[in-house]
């Protein structure tokens, strides 16, 4: 998960409190950010922690077509459904060797 809000506070254990946060979800050329407010991180859970440069951000916007949050949470329940139904096709359809 990608999670971006403003670092409000931090301890020893890299236990973080952002505010504003909004959960960041790309799928394919989309992506959106959904709005979770005030997020408490445990420590154990934080893989990178860093400053988003203003100008970087804006070229997210540039590159991916920004949508609403009820929108990318659609494509990506599409794309997890595509998923699964790719892993059953595969699981189904084993080459059957007829010389034994």
């Amino acid at each position: 998960r990608n999670i971006v809000g403003w670092l409000r506070s931090f301890d020893q254990f890299a236990n973080i409190v952002l505010e504003d946060a909004v959960e960041r979800i790309v799928v394919a050329e989309t992506f959106g950010d959904v709005p979770q407010g005030i997020f408490v991180i445990r420590g154990e859970n934080v893989m990178i922690l860093g400053e988003i440069d203003p100008s970087k951000e804006s070229l997210i916007s540039q590159r991916l077509q920004q949508v609403s949050a009820d929108e990318i949470k659609r494509a990506l329940q599409a794309q997890k459904e595509d998923k699964k139904a790719f892993q059953r096709k595969e699981k189904l359809e084993w080459p059957i060797q007829e010389d034994f």
